[in-house]
């Protein structure tokens, strides 16, 4: 996996990772089956949980997954607190009130005083 793959938390990028751990096959990577050594001859793959490998693999795929989760929320957590501190991220009660379409963006989202609910009269 790429360092984008590895901080993304995405359901498909979560998803992949995880059948890495039952896909696994040495061999399509060209490696030698049995010497666990790579065309470069550096490398060791492990088999995926259907290819004979055990559950290691689906084992550490899924502690990295869980690991990625969890340094995502804690840094947007840290972010979210920081930018409170700074310049606060919630709107006045007014404002919701009103409607955050027209006092955050000046636009109104439904027309339903010249419309019903989308839909001509």
């Amino acid at each position: 996996t790429t360092a984008s793959q590895t901080r993304s938390t995405s359901p498909s990028a979560t998803t992949a990772s995880i059948l890495i751990g039952l896909f696994s096959h040495p061999q399509f990577f060209g490696y030698t089956q049995g010497q666990g050594l790579g065309p470069d001859g550096l490398l060791q793959v492990t088999p995926g949980l259907f290819f004979g490998g055990g559950l290691n693999l689906l084992r550490y795929q899924l502690v990295a997954n869980g690991a990625a989760v969890l340094y995502s929320f804690i840094a947007s957590f840290a972010i979210m607190k920081i930018l409170d501190a700074l310049i606060g991220v919630r709107v006045s009660a007014d404002d919701e009130q009103e409607g955050l379409d027209l006092t955050q963006h000046a636009e109104t989202a439904y027309h339903s005083a010249e419309r019903g609910l989308g839909r001509g009269i």
